[in-house]
């Protein structure tokens, strides 16, 4: 018999255990006892539908029969789940950093998660210009490359059985780009798991260093300054690159931070300067004006981070230390002699002071005294 159409027909949907989407039903032919349309329970339905007891050229259920059925599936007990295949890749396929045309591995692995065989299972790769493919291999498989996509036949995937593409590349120019994988099976019902994408950033090898200067010594609340340089020594233009200035807590910054002339992030204690590109051969500088806060010895660190792969990185990082101590005391016995001939007295001179004009009491012109010693 013709079977009920899907949602339109008003049966509920079944609901099957997961990684099955259909269910067989053994069910034998229909007795001359079936109840049918203008008979038994349904003797009030007319006999135009699908169930009457002669064709009559109409394929619908009626409203009856559809009752009389639903009542039934939800007692059955026949229905069994049918075995199905279920190819997957990863939600991603993550992100790798390699470097301008050396060659690197890359995997990619898809599963079997179903409950039956994936006959034929099969994986394409899309690689983008910018890589080039200079080997793929799959275990128990092929892999065929052309034209920017690598295509690897798997043949029968058994149940839980995984699967590792193993790419060779090789990236030939700078920057960040897309590669996609999608798998598939004769079997696969399923296919919201095919297809998954990652990224590969290529970058280019360069030799960078940083150098930090700065006085040895300084007292507290003395202001110094350092000063910081930055050379390209490769031969590639290097992008984004970073300079993290880290400022101990004995001493703070002042004023404005400048990189090549161009003003940097002051965060607390670290100061972070940035520039788009540093030509190859290039240098650098930068200036940082401190005040010193804390006695003891202080060190100032500098780190370069960019996109770049550093083959010598030891002078990717500099530091300067400056020993702070306290201001110096004077002692008044330390102290210079006041120079005579105007000013405030010293002490000897006060003494002195004192002496003659215990003297002059004696005298009856004591103001003519008194102007002398003035002299």
């Amino acid at each position: 018999l013709p079977q009920p159409r899907g949602p339109a027909s008003g049966l509920p949907q079944a609901r099957t255990p997961r990684g099955t989407t259909s269910v067989r039903c053994h069910h034998p032919p229909r007795r001359p006892s079936t109840v049918g349309d203008g008979e038994g329970a349904c003797a009030a339905t007319p006999t135009t539908f699908l169930m009457a007891p002669t064709i009559n050229g109409n394929d619908h259920f009626s409203q009856c029969s559809l009752g009389i059925i639903e009542s039934r599936v939800q007692t059955a007990s026949c229905l069994i789940p049918i075995p199905l295949a279920d190819i997957s890749l990863p939600a991603s396929l993550g992100d790798y950093h390699a470097l301008l045309n050396k060659s690197f591995a890359w995997s990619i692995s898809a599963s079997n998660i179903g409950n039956a065989e994936a006959l034929g299972a099969n994986m394409q790769i899309t690689v983008p210009p910018a890589l080039t493919v200079s080997d793929a291999k799959v275990a128990n498989g092929t892999c065929t490359v052309g034209a920017g996509v690598v295509s690897c036949d798997f043949g029968t995937m058994a149940i839980q059985e995984t699967r590792n593409v193993e790419l060779t590349l090789i990236g030939t120019q700078t920057g960040t780009h897309s590669l996609s994988a999608t798998v598939g099976s004769r079997t696969d019902m399923n296919a919201a798991n095919n297809v998954a994408t990652g990224t590969i950033r290529i970058d280019p090898s360069a030799d960078v260093a940083v150098s930090l200067t700065m006085p040895s010594t300084a007292i507290i609340d003395q202001s110094l300054n350092a000063t910081f340089t930055v050379v390209n020594k490769s031969s590639v233009t290097v992008q984004n690159l970073t300079v993290e200035i880290v400022v101990p807590t004995g001493f703070a910054a002042t004023g404005t931070t400048l990189l090549d002339g161009v003003a940097c992030q002051v965060q607390f204690q670290t100061i972070l300067c940035t520039t788009a590109e540093l030509a190859a051969g290039r240098t650098i500088t930068g200036s940082l004006a401190l005040v010193a806060r804390e006695a003891g010895t202080q060190t100032l660190t500098a780190s370069l981070n960019g996109n770049f792969d550093d083959p010598n990185p030891q002078d990717n990082a500099a530091q300067q230390s400056t020993t702070v101590t306290a201001q110096p005391i004077v002692s008044a016995a330390s102290a210079p002699p006041t120079k005579s001939g105007g000013g405030a007295m010293n002490l000897t001179q006060l003494l002195v002071l004192l002496i003659l004009f215990s003297v002059a009491r004696r005298y009856s012109n004591r103001r003519s005294l008194l102007i002398i010693l003035a002299r």
